[in-house]
C-alpha cells in the first residue's frame, strides 16, 4: 500500500466491482514477487450492475486489472505494470482459463497529471469515451484514466472518489448530496468513513486533515440519520456495512485471523459511537489480542 488514497482507490474497486464478478485484490504473480491492485473477471450475468456502475461498469466489460495512483505514475510504474500485466496472462493461460489472444485489460488510475506517460507512450483520448480517458495502440491493452480530467456526472462519480484534493472533496460533497437511498451512499459512505481508521494507523493526519473534516461531518448526517429514522441498532447495520469489517481486517492484520473471528459478535453488542471509536483506537494502542477482546467485552458489557 503506498497511501491512505491508494487504499481507497483499492476498496472502491473491490465493492463497486464485486456486482460484476469475482474480484481480489494484491494479485500475486508467482513467477516473481509482484501483485496487482485489482484484477477482476466479469461475471456474464450482471449486465444490470454494468449500466449502474456507470464509467466503472463500462470498463469492466472484460478480464482486467485495476492499478490506482494517487498521483501521477512514472513511465517505470507503467513499464511494471505492463510486465505484471504479461505475467498474469501467462498465468491465466497455464491453467487454461483464457485464449493467447485474451490479455487481460490494463485500465491505471491516475489522481494526478500524467503527461510524461502520455507522451511516452504515446496515448490518445479514446474515442467514444468522456474525457480523462486515454488508449495506448491496441496490442498493449493499455489504458490510463486520469481522475481530475473525468467530467463531473454521476456516471464518474465513484471514479472521482479515487483522486485527491479539490476532486475527492468535489466528489464527496456530490455523494453527499444524492438520495439517502441511492445506492451509491449505501455502498460508498462506509468505505469513506472506514478510511480514517486506516488514516491513523498509517499517521497521515496532517495531509489529510480536509478528508478528515469532510468526512467527520459525513459520519455525523450518518447517526443523525439513523436515530431520526428510529432505527434502534441503525449504528450497527452502518457498521455492519463496512466500518465493522475494516476493524476486522485491522485487527487480523495485527493481532491475527483467531482473534478477529471473535470481533464481529463482541461488536455487535456496542451501539454507541463513542464506544466505537474507542474499539477502533485500540487497534493501534493495544498490544496483544487478548487485551483488545477484553477491551471489547468491557465496551460491550457497559452498554448492555
Amino acid at each position: 500500500m503506498r497511501t491512505p488514497y491508494d487504499w481507497l482507490a483499492k476498496q472502491l474497486l473491490l465493492h463497486l466491482l464485486q456486482v460484476r464478478g469475482s474480484v481480489e485484490t494484491e494479485h500475486e504473480i508467482v513467477t516473481e514477487p509482484q501483485s496487482i491492485d485489482v484484477v477482476f473477471v466479469p461475471n456474464p450475468d450482471s449486465r444490470e450492475d454494468a449500466e449502474r456502475l456507470g464509467l466503472l461498469g463500462r470498463m469492466a466489460s472484460t478480464t482486467s486489472m485495476f492499478e490506482a495512483y494517487s498521483d501521477a505514475p512514472s513511465v517505470s510504474e507503467i513499464r511494471d505494470c505492463l510486465r505484471k500485466q504479461l505475467a498474469w496472462h501467462r498465468a491465466l493461460e497455464s491453467n487454461e482459463r483464457v485464449g493467447t489472444s485474451d490479455v487481460p485489460m490494463l485500465w491505471g488510475f491516475a489522481a494526478g497529471d500524467p503527461r510524461t506517460v502520455i507522451e511516452e507512450f504515446e496515448l490518445h483520448p479514446a474515442h467514444g469515451w468522456c474525457t480523462g480517458v486515454y488508449k495506448a495502440a491496441p496490442a498493449l491493452r493499455l489504458w490510463l484514466v486520469v481522475i481530475p480530467q473525468l467530467p463531473r456526472t454521476r456516471e464518474t462519480l465513484t471514479l472521482r472518489l479515487m483522486g485527491r484534493g479539490p476532486t475527492l472533496e468535489g466528489a464527496i460533497d456530490e455523494l453527499c448530496q444524492l438520495p439517502q437511498g441511492a445506492w451509491q451512499r449505501v455502498l460508498i459512505e462506509p468505505i469513506l468513513l472506514c478510511l480514517r481508521f486506516e488514516i491513523s494507523e498509517l499517521g497521515d493526519e496532517t495531509e489529510m486533515e480536509a478528508y478528515l473534516m469532510r468526512t467527520q461531518n459525513l459520519f455525523d448526517e450518518f447517526c443523525e440519520r439513523k436515530k431520526r429514522e428510529g432505527i434502534e441498532q441503525g449504528i450497527e447495520q452502518g457498521i455492519e456495512r463496512g466500518i465493522e469489517q475494516v476493524i476486522c481486517q485491522q485487527v487480523a492484520r495485527r493481532f491475527g485471523e483467531n482473534v478477529a473471528r471473535q470481533v464481529l459478535p463482541l461488536l455487535a453488542a456496542i451501539h454507541e459511537q463513542e464506544s466505537l471509536n474507542e474499539a477502533a483506537l485500540g487497534i493501534i494502542e493495544i498490544d496483544s489480542g487478548d487485551s483488545y477482546l477484553d477491551l471489547l467485552k468491557s465496551l460491550s458489557k457497559t452498554k448492555q
